[in-house]
């Protein structure tokens, strides 16, 4: 697991490293204006397909491990999952139409129909490219899942440069355009791997526990991942409304700086699923607290890390007219511990059989950051955004903490001790193994 963690984490820092030269680049060539509206047509992808797609993403990664690769297997759980596919399409172009027909009654500065446009083709991309990239994990295979990912942030990466070295002009809708195409891109790759690699046999006959198994499991888990993305984002959309695009520009800047350690975060949930789902039931709760444990305190000292280091560093990279970020991020880093614990244990509910606990887990989160920024967001901005989410973070990583003690039928204090010693004990059992291999052995 640990070398799966690895992989998946070079690939993430690889395209963070990537997405973060892209990203200060494009904020200088775009300024706080349109780099907002940027933000704002590339989150709506995230909420329009949560709402769409039936927590199918989830259902692939509780069944697919548990097929044992076998083509047969595997094709009933794709065939299921492909009913799903038209039905979403059609309701992703019926929400973008909503957005286009509303926007300009909830919003002084509504989005132009260009912008509204690009962004639907950039939510249609990410849905199939999703769906292939979870059907590569829930098969464990990593290796291609990794390689693939690099393919959007590459392409992004040679077009800001073939901008900056031509002195070209770049906007927020010419820069949607290459997200799409890179995201097209990516996702054929995937299915052609999938169909030579893993030959997984397709039928029309649906498994006669479909509607209980796979139904029903997606159903329970889709509020829930909805609540998850909206209560991510959901702050830069009202910062748009009420704040106007300058703010939601430096709030973008924010998360993006403050949000860094995340990526060993992803990297450990996108692993910890298949892998609680392929394992033996005696080994879930071990793999859980030693996950939990080490990005627990990954994430306690990357905040501390953060604060200190957001005075300087995000004036210096994305230039001074960003500096009203700077409050704003380092008060986002306060929330790492919070959101470590929530991706973690609300992952395991899951993988466990337990889709409903990360739903409320979810939506407890997404009440408080609703209720917090319509508070203080209009006094205080981006800092306001900034305060909500870093207490929603913290209030349901408690909450999913209980949760998680409750699947497994022990202690809520236990469990938390268990979690918080995870790194120490590996530790010590590592010095105990070197110690037994260096110990001399004696022959009579």
């Amino acid at each position: 697991m640990i070398r799966r963690i690895l992989g998946v984490l070079g690939t993430q820092l690889t395209a963070q490293v990537l997405a973060a030269l892209v990203g200060i680049a494009t904020t200088r060539l775009l300024g706080p204006e349109q780099r907002g509206w940027y933000a704002v047509a590339t989150i709506l992808p995230l909420f329009v397909v949560s709402a769409s797609d039936f927590g199918l993403r989830a259902v692939l990664l509780y069944h697919l491990p548990r097929c044992g690769r076998d083509p047969r297997r595997v094709g009933e759980v794709l065939s299921a999952a492909l009913r799903y596919v038209p039905v979403t399409l059609a309701l992703v172009g019926a929400l973008y139409v909503a957005i286009h027909l509303l926007a300009p009654r909830l919003s002084g500065q509504p989005p132009a129909a260009d912008l509204v446009l690009h962004s639907a083709w950039l939510a249609v991309a990410f849905y199939l490219l999703g769906l292939t990239t979870v059907v590569l994990e829930g098969l464990e295979d990593f290796g291609t899942r990794n390689a693939l990912a690099l393919i959007a942030p590459l392409l992004s990466a040679v077009t800001c440069a073939g901008v900056v070295l031509a002195h070209a002009r770049l906007s927020a809708l010419r820069l949607l355009d290459v997200q799409v195409v890179a995201a097209a891109l990516a996702a054929a790759a995937s299915v052609a791997v999938i169909a030579l690699r893993h030959r997984p046999r397709l039928t029309r006959v649906l498994p006669a526990t479909f509607r209980r198994e796979y139904l029903r499991f997606g159903l329970v888990s889709a509020p829930g991942m909805f609540a998850l993305h909206v209560n991510q984002r959901f702050d830069a959309l009202v910062l748009q409304a009420l704040r106007g695009a300058r703010e939601t520009g430096l709030y973008a800047v924010a998360t993006s700086f403050s949000e860094l350690p995340v990526q060993a975060l992803t990297a450990a949930v996108t692993v910890l699923f298949p892998t609680l789902g392929s394992a033996a039931a005696a080994a879930r709760r071990d793999v859980t607290v030693r996950t939990a444990g080490f990005l627990g305190w990954l994430g306690l000292l990357s905040s501390a890390a953060l604060c200190a280091l957001a005075y300087v560093f995000v004036p210096l990279l994305y230039g001074r007219e960003f500096q009203g970020a700077v409050t704003a991020a380092a008060i986002l880093s306060l929330g790492l511990v919070g959101l470590a614990m929530t991706r973690v244990l609300t992952t395991a509910s899951t993988a466990l059989g337990h889709p409903r606990h990360r739903t409320v887990v979810a939506l407890v989160g997404l009440v408080v950051t609703v209720a917090l920024d319509l508070l203080w967001i209009p006094r205080h901005g981006a800092a306001g955004a900034a305060w909500a989410s870093a207490i929603a973070y913290s209030l349901t990583g408690v909450l999913a903490l209980r949760f998680l003690a409750r699947a497994l039928g022990e202690p809520v204090g236990r469990l938390a001790a268990d979690i918080a010693r995870a790194p120490l004990d590996a530790w010590q059992r590592r010095r105990g193994a070197t110690a037994v291999k260096s110990a001399p052995v004696f022959h009579p």
